[in-house]
């Protein structure tokens, strides 16, 4: 995070949450007030990684991804996966002669489940005023989804496969490779896609800013900053269960007003907060089976109701001139609202009940930067080329209903 005038794609991002697909993410960077001089051309690019395996729930316990697709599977629902009554009386039959109770469970479905996102971005700023800032973002986006699954048995479930597997190895074979899918076994007669390992790319949301800088002296500064997104990310599918886009699907707008102050020295302190809206838009979702079913095979078009994040952060940075180093250290609160649906006719009850599977999402991430910039030795002539590199992680400390999962990002700016 460099002290020269900056229009930072970081904190343009976190004006919408700094986020791919609808959840809350760690932020790339915090907040400054700094703009670019009248008719400077700033270029950049960035490139950032986000990986995670697990995720706050909704009482804050961080737990893996695979959660999702962990499955029990009865006795009862075993025997009723069978092809014919032929099969089914032959499993039952061995329950019988082992004395296992049908009322038991033969075991649990298991997986793992991870995402990365990989996004290249290019950038264009231009300073129109020495206080007023424009800038165009637009990013590529790569997400790595990757499945694993299993299956987990109960002790009576490993008798019953040792007995199956000395009477047929080959049907012994057949009903592991069988159970170590039973989580997708539900999927497919639903119609949904197979849960697997799959990659994602494309455009994720264009961003627009522009940033207007109110006051200013020698210690203190006051800007605001108006952000709008554009939908034009990978469009939502209704049959992936794990529906995960390279954008949000829907216009957003932003507003986050910023104030800084040099402390002592050449530490500076810095608040910023500001609020995002998320406009409404017409999709097609699966319909809950009820309450506590989330799946169903039915789909209706419904509109995505009008949402809303709040976010705050406040942090500190120290230059360390003679060598053009920048150290940065920042908290930073996300909240978002639920997801709530409408439709139509006979829709509109299940729609309704949408919003229990998309609850409201609270984060609290902690973001470090270690910044390099030869901005100043270019003003004093002691350098040919102006430019700024820097470095972020950014890592959740808490949360409720988010992924949990680490970034880093690089950023190299010029200035023309």
């Amino acid at each position: 995070m460099s002290r020269s005038s900056l229009l930072s794609w970081a904190a343009i991002l976190c004006l919408g949450g700094s986020s791919y697909g609808a959840d809350l993410r760690s932020p790339y960077n915090w907040e400054t007030t700094t703009v670019l001089p009248a008719k400077v051309i700033q270029t950049r690019y960035i490139q950032f990684h986000l990986d995670h395996n697990s995720q706050y729930s909704n009482g804050g316990v961080s737990e893996s991804l695979g959660n999702r697709i962990s499955r029990v599977v009865p006795w009862k629902l075993f025997l009723g996966m069978q092809k014919d009554v032929a099969a089914r009386t032959q499993m039952g039959g061995l329950l019988q002669r082992l004395g296992v109770s049908a009322a038991g469970d033969l075991g649990q479905a298991t997986g793992t489940i991870s995402a990365s996102a990989t996004a290249r971005v290019p950038g264009v700023s231009y300073g129109i005023t020495d206080n007023w800032s424009v800038g165009l973002v637009v990013p590529i986006v790569d997400i790595n989804l990757g499945v694993t699954t299993g299956f987990n048995f109960t002790p009576e479930g490993q008798r019953f496969m040792g007995a199956l597997c000395t009477t047929s190895r080959e049907k012994c074979v057949a009903l592991e490779q069988t159970l170590a899918g039973v989580s997708n076994a539900k999927l497919t007669s639903l119609n949904y896609k197979p849960l697997q390992s799959e990659r994602i790319s494309g455009l994720g949301d264009i961003q627009l800013a522009t940033k207007y800088r109110w006051y200013h002296d020698e210690t203190q500064n006051l800007s605001t900053r108006l952000g709008v997104f554009l939908p034009t990310g990978t469009a939502s599918d209704a049959d992936r269960v794990l529906d995960i886009t390279t954008g949000e699907n829907r216009y957003r707008a932003a507003l986050i007003a910023t104030y800084d102050r040099m402390i002592i020295g050449p530490l500076r302190g810095n608040v910023h907060a500001g609020y995002s809206s998320l406009f409404a838009n017409g999709m097609t979702k699966r319909l809950p089976a009820s309450a506590e079913e989330p799946l169903s095979a039915d789909k209706a078009e419904v509109t995505r109701e009008y949402a809303h994040r709040a976010f705050f952060g406040t942090g500190l940075d120290h230059g360390i001139d003679a060598i053009g180093v920048t150290l940065s250290a920042a908290y930073h609160y996300q909240h978002q609202s639920k997801g709530t649906y409408r439709a139509n006719g006979a829709a509109a009850t299940r729609a309704a009940l949408l919003e229990r599977f998309e609850p409201s999402q609270d984060l609290h991430s902690f973001v470090a930067g270690l910044g390099f910039s030869t901005v100043k030795w270019y003003r004093q002539k002691s350098f040919f080329l102006p430019f700024e590199l820097t470095l972020l992680y950014s890592q959740p400390v808490a949360g409720r209903n988010v992924p949990n999962g680490t970034t880093l990002s690089g950023e190299l700016v010029a200035y023309f």
